[in-house]
């Protein structure tokens, strides 16, 4: 058997003040955090704490709209990291454009130095090798 710390759901239901079917469908639903252990009988729920949020909606108590929840913080989170996240996307994509331009600009100036090198003249042509042995032969014999 595990350590049984935190609440059983006969305990929450009390103080809740609704049903352990009630807790089960909230566990279920997701809207109450709990923890399966292994208990004398099988498995068994723990809660560890209670969310306020749940204790307000089973309590009749309105949220107030200036509160706000671990949802709309999440939304606010995410809101603002896709905009920093355009932010750099248009930011990268500007870096790319111009990266792009100046690689045109090189591509161009290789280009015209290869047609220049095509104008140049070609080398005069070498004496065929066997003379080239028979001068050289001369002056190294």
């Amino acid at each position: 058997m595990e350590e049984d710390k935190g609440l059983t759901i006969p305990q929450v239901a009390e103080r809740l003040g609704k049903s352990t079917r009630q807790v089960r469908r909230y566990i279920l639903e997701g809207r109450l955090p709990a923890r399966t252990i292994l208990g004398k009988w099988g498995p068994e729920y723990r809660i560890d704490n209670i969310p306020d949020d749940l204790v307000r909606y089973v309590k009749g108590y309105k949220v107030e709209e200036d509160t706000p929840n671990q949802t709309q913080l999440a939304l606010q989170m995410l809101d603002s990291i896709t905009g920093e996240y355009k932010a750099k996307v248009q930011e990268l994509e500007a870096t790319n454009l111009n990266l792009a331009i100046e690689l045109g600009k090189e591509r161009a100036r290789r280009e015209e130095m290869e047609n220049r090198i095509k104008l140049l003249p070609a080398p005069k042509s070498l004496p065929p090798k066997s003379l080239l042995s028979r001068i050289l032969g001369r002056f190294v014999s």
